[in-house]
């Protein structure tokens, strides 16, 4: 199994500063892949949500693509399972590392919380028919039985 590609701080503050070329070498170099798949790479990235932004800080921790995919659609759980499949790191650590990355870089918060907001909607439309179909089930037995 190949070890999946990771992202690092480093690409990401030049992707973040708008040096697209820079980034697609620093993945190139640090994940040994082609020209060409580091470019998909960075591009998986940008679809992702991580675009230029002025005076970005630096990322303390690398964060595995999948695991930044996953904090895009406000699977926190899910993140950290990728980040201690590709790091090897214990659960709390794992959390702690994916909550530290979260809260350096704003735009993936707010992306996370916007998923998670309508995952809630979600859940709660889904409880919410249940609970009538529950409500229109028991009206009937009570009319059957009575009658």
């Amino acid at each position: 199994m190949q070890p999946q590609p990771i992202v690092s701080p480093r690409a990401l503050a030049a992707l973040r500063a708008g040096r697209l070329i820079e980034a697609i070498k620093i993945i190139r170099e640090e994940n040994r892949l082609s020209l060409a798949e580091s470019k998909r790479l960075i591009d998986e990235v940008r679809k992702a949500g991580v675009h230029a932004v002025p005076d970005a800080p630096e990322l303390g921790d690398e964060m595995p693509l999948q695991a930044l995919l996953a904090l895009r659609e406000g699977d926190l759980i899910e993140a950290i399972r990728q980040y201690r499949a590709r790091s090897g790191a214990g659960l709390k650590d794992a959390r702690q590392a994916v909550r530290t990355y979260l809260v350096g870089d704003p735009l993936l918060q707010r992306q996370h919380d916007a998923a998670r907001a309508e995952r809630s909607r979600g859940l709660m439309r889904k409880f919410g028919v249940g609970a009538g179909i529950l409500l229109l089930v028991g009206t009937w037995l009570a009319f059957r039985s009575g009658g």
